[in-house]
Protein backbone atom coordinates (compact mmCIF):
# COMPACT_ATOMS: atom_id res chain seq x y z
CA UNK A 1 0.00 0.00 0.00
CA UNK A 2 1.12 3.47 -0.77
CA UNK A 3 1.03 6.18 1.78
CA UNK A 4 0.56 9.74 0.86
CA UNK A 5 1.58 12.66 3.03
CA UNK A 6 -1.19 14.76 4.45
CA UNK A 7 -0.01 18.39 4.25
CA UNK A 8 -3.16 19.76 5.75
CA UNK A 9 -2.59 18.59 9.29
CA UNK A 10 -2.06 21.36 11.83
CA UNK A 11 0.87 20.84 14.17
CA UNK A 12 -0.19 23.62 16.53
CA UNK A 13 2.67 26.00 15.70
CA UNK A 14 1.90 29.56 14.73
CA UNK A 15 4.06 30.73 11.82
CA UNK A 16 6.39 33.65 12.70
CA UNK A 17 5.80 36.23 10.04
CA UNK A 18 7.30 39.29 11.77
CA UNK A 19 10.13 37.88 13.89
CA UNK A 20 12.41 40.78 12.92
CA UNK A 21 10.19 43.53 14.38
CA UNK A 22 11.16 43.19 18.05
CA UNK A 23 14.97 43.13 17.45
CA UNK A 24 14.64 46.06 15.05
CA UNK A 25 12.73 48.11 17.65
CA UNK A 26 15.34 47.31 20.30
CA UNK A 27 18.14 48.35 17.92
CA UNK A 28 16.38 51.64 17.11
CA UNK A 29 15.87 52.37 20.82
CA UNK A 30 19.54 51.67 21.60
CA UNK A 31 20.68 53.90 18.74
CA UNK A 32 18.37 56.69 19.90
CA UNK A 33 19.74 56.54 23.46
CA UNK A 34 23.34 56.51 22.21
CA UNK A 35 22.63 59.47 19.94
CA UNK A 36 21.17 61.51 22.79
CA UNK A 37 24.16 60.73 25.03
CA UNK A 38 26.59 61.65 22.25
CA UNK A 39 24.86 64.97 21.54
CA UNK A 40 24.69 65.94 25.22
CA UNK A 41 28.34 65.13 25.90
CA UNK A 42 29.57 66.86 22.76
CA UNK A 43 27.61 70.01 23.64
CA UNK A 44 29.29 70.07 27.03
CA UNK A 45 32.70 69.90 25.38
CA UNK A 46 31.98 72.27 22.48
CA UNK A 47 33.17 75.39 24.27
CA UNK A 48 36.91 74.82 24.38
CA UNK A 49 37.62 77.89 26.49
CA UNK A 50 36.31 81.31 27.46
CA UNK A 51 38.23 84.55 27.18
CA UNK A 52 38.78 86.61 30.33
CA UNK A 53 36.24 89.16 29.11
CA UNK A 54 33.59 86.48 28.53
CA UNK A 55 34.10 85.10 32.03
CA UNK A 56 33.79 88.55 33.56
CA UNK A 57 30.65 89.39 31.54
CA UNK A 58 28.93 86.10 32.35
CA UNK A 59 30.29 85.69 35.88
CA UNK A 60 26.90 85.26 37.58
CA UNK A 61 25.96 82.27 35.41
CA UNK A 62 29.46 80.72 35.40
CA UNK A 63 30.11 80.71 39.16
CA UNK A 64 30.84 77.17 40.33
CA UNK A 65 30.80 75.65 36.84
CA UNK A 66 33.78 73.80 35.41
CA UNK A 67 35.33 75.83 32.59
CA UNK A 68 38.52 76.79 30.81
CA UNK A 69 39.79 80.36 30.60
CA UNK A 70 42.35 81.58 28.10
CA UNK A 71 44.34 84.73 28.52
CA UNK A 72 47.72 86.40 28.70
CA UNK A 73 49.61 86.29 31.98
CA UNK A 74 50.06 89.81 33.32
CA UNK A 75 53.80 90.51 33.60
CA UNK A 76 55.05 90.58 37.20
CA UNK A 77 51.76 89.19 38.57
CA UNK A 78 53.07 85.67 39.18
CA UNK A 79 53.48 84.83 42.87
CA UNK A 80 54.55 81.36 43.98
CA UNK A 81 54.91 79.91 47.45
CA UNK A 82 57.18 76.85 47.08
CA UNK A 83 56.42 75.59 50.59
CA UNK A 84 52.65 75.35 50.13
CA UNK A 85 52.82 75.00 46.33
CA UNK A 86 50.43 77.93 46.02
CA UNK A 87 50.50 79.77 42.69
CA UNK A 88 48.73 83.06 41.98
CA UNK A 89 48.72 85.15 38.81
CA UNK A 90 46.46 87.39 36.75
CA UNK A 91 45.09 86.87 33.24
CA UNK A 92 43.89 89.47 30.73
CA UNK A 93 42.78 89.30 27.12
CA UNK A 94 45.18 92.02 26.02
CA UNK A 95 48.15 93.44 27.89
CA UNK A 96 47.95 97.20 28.27
CA UNK A 97 44.18 97.35 27.84
CA UNK A 98 41.72 98.80 30.31
CA UNK A 99 40.32 95.38 31.25
CA UNK A 100 40.43 94.36 34.88
CA UNK A 101 42.53 91.22 35.30
CA UNK A 102 41.15 87.85 36.37
CA UNK A 103 42.95 86.62 39.48
CA UNK A 104 43.82 82.92 39.19
CA UNK A 105 44.99 80.79 42.13
CA UNK A 106 46.12 77.21 42.13
CA UNK A 107 47.40 74.86 44.82
CA UNK A 108 49.64 71.86 44.27
CA UNK A 109 51.55 72.81 41.14
CA UNK A 110 54.69 74.85 40.47
CA UNK A 111 54.55 77.47 37.73
CA UNK A 112 55.56 76.18 34.30
CA UNK A 113 58.91 77.35 32.91
CA UNK A 114 57.15 79.17 30.04
CA UNK A 115 55.20 81.36 32.48
CA UNK A 116 57.25 84.48 31.82
CA UNK A 117 55.93 87.91 30.95
CA UNK A 118 52.97 87.98 28.58
CA UNK A 119 52.79 84.21 28.17
CA UNK A 120 49.50 82.77 26.90
CA UNK A 121 47.83 80.35 29.28
CA UNK A 122 44.70 78.22 29.55
CA UNK A 123 43.51 77.58 33.10
CA UNK A 124 40.98 74.85 33.80
CA UNK A 125 38.89 75.01 36.95
CA UNK A 126 35.97 76.88 38.57
CA UNK A 127 34.95 80.51 38.92
CA UNK A 128 34.42 81.42 42.57
CA UNK A 129 31.87 83.77 44.17
CA UNK A 130 34.46 86.50 44.73
CA UNK A 131 35.27 86.63 41.00
CA UNK A 132 38.58 84.81 41.25
CA UNK A 133 39.32 81.61 39.37
CA UNK A 134 40.39 78.42 41.18
CA UNK A 135 42.49 76.49 38.68
CA UNK A 136 42.99 72.75 38.85
CA UNK A 137 45.12 72.51 35.70
CA UNK A 138 47.25 75.00 33.83
CA UNK A 139 48.46 74.76 30.24
CA UNK A 140 50.78 77.18 28.52
CA UNK A 141 50.27 77.72 24.81
CA UNK A 142 53.20 77.77 22.46
CA UNK A 143 55.06 81.05 22.71
CA UNK A 144 55.31 83.16 19.56
CA UNK A 145 59.08 83.39 19.97
CA UNK A 146 59.28 79.78 18.75
CA UNK A 147 57.30 80.45 15.56
CA UNK A 148 59.15 80.99 12.30
CA UNK A 149 59.32 84.49 10.85
CA UNK A 150 57.40 84.24 7.55
CA UNK A 151 57.67 87.92 6.62
CA UNK A 152 60.82 87.40 4.53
Amino acid sequence: MTQTADWTTNTGEVPRRHGWVRPALVAVAVLAVLSVVLVLTSRAQMQFYFSVGEVQQRSTELVGKALRVSGIVVPDSVQFDPVGLHLEFCLVDQVGGDQSPLRVHMVGQAPPDQMGGEAKAIAEGHLEQDGSFRAEALMMTCASKYQADLSQ
